[in-house]
């Protein structure tokens, strides 16, 4: 077989590759569509769903699996910034230079929707960085970003290896991402609804303790969810306010068109893991204290 014959081949296969990723994360955006609209069980409003979502599902497809490439290509800040305007109309950092380019880094975030975890990894720009993240099937269509994340599935043993793995990343001198209060969070920009920080877990303190000297630096989201997303006929089909801010999260990477101001980001000062035989909880006082002044902040600019 000649060269350009096997480079042709090889070229054909690669194709059919893309298509066949592709069609995977279009029935994925549809599935994951149906599921916030709570029709999964109802087959014939699903499949008239999914139907009526394959455009928007398609163009998303297309942004995540060049965002992907991009991580493989080019590294995870460089493709998180070139997609996030695809979903957000730009991107406000404040105190971004609290922000050490090596060494262990703890950064905690308020989780108000999908859009932050890319304003995130655009402002962290590190190429050890490692996300704390929920398990889903998109992530598994996503390999180049995948090697950042590390699952948390639903069982008590998942979450602990997990944070095994981010503590031994940040013993290693890398940067940790990590979401504490799980699933997604009122927006400060949209909800008056205090910023429930009781209700974060404990993995902040377990993280704390895995290194002395690392810095843990905290990190206010705000500007996620647009309102019009929040606004959506569809998303106030939901009534419960965690259900209706996920579908609104959804609608809005579905269709950009209904966020229309940027996502601002600010991030506290450096703070320092007390290690083994310091008092982690100390930290996470101070960590909440930081996020309260943040949001007052945030809220008088």
């Amino acid at each position: 077989m000649s060269f350009a014959l096997f480079h042709r081949s090889s070229a054909f296969a690669r194709q059919g590759l893309d298509r066949r990723r592709h069609r995977r994360l279009v029935a994925l955006a549809q599935a994951d569509l149906v599921t916030a609209l709570g029709l999964a069980g109802l087959p014939f409003l699903r499949h008239l769903v999914a139907l009526l979502a394959w455009p928007a599902a398609g163009r998303f497809a297309r942004v995540v699996a060049r965002l992907d490439d991009d991580a493989r290509d080019r590294g995870l800040a460089f493709a998180a910034a070139h997609a996030l305007p695809r979903f957000a109309a730009g991107l406000d950092l404040i105190n971004a230079n609290a922000l050490p380019g090596t060494g262990p880094l703890l950064v905690v975030a308020n989780h108000p929707g999908l859009t932050d975890a890319l304003a995130l990894m655009t402002a962290i720009s590190r190429d050890d960085l490692l996300i704390l993240a929920a398990e889903r099937p998109l992530l598994v269509e996503l390999p180049a970003v995948s090697r950042h994340l590390v699952t948390i599935g639903d069982g008590r043993e998942s979450r602990l290896n997990a944070l095994k793995r981010a503590c031994h990343h940040l013993r290693d001198g890398g940067a940790v991402l990590t979401f504490p209060g799980g699933g997604i969070e009122p927006d400060p920009a949209l909800e008056s609804e205090p910023l429930a920080l009781a209700r974060w877990s404990t993995s902040l303190e377990l993280l704390a303790r895995s290194v002395a000297g690392g810095l843990v630096v905290p990190a206010l989201v705000s500007g996620v969810l647009g309102r019009q997303a929040l606004a959506h006929p569809l998303a106030r089909l939901r009534r419960h306010p965690a259900d209706r801010r996920w579908l609104a999260a959804l609608l809005q990477v579905a269709w950009p068109g209904l966020h229309d101001r940027p996502v601002r980001l600010a991030f506290g000062q450096p703070l320092v893991m007390p290690g083994r035989k310091g008092d982690p909880a100390l930290v996470r006082r101070q960590v909440e204290r930081q996020m309260v002044e943040l949001l007052r902040a945030m809220g008088s600019m």
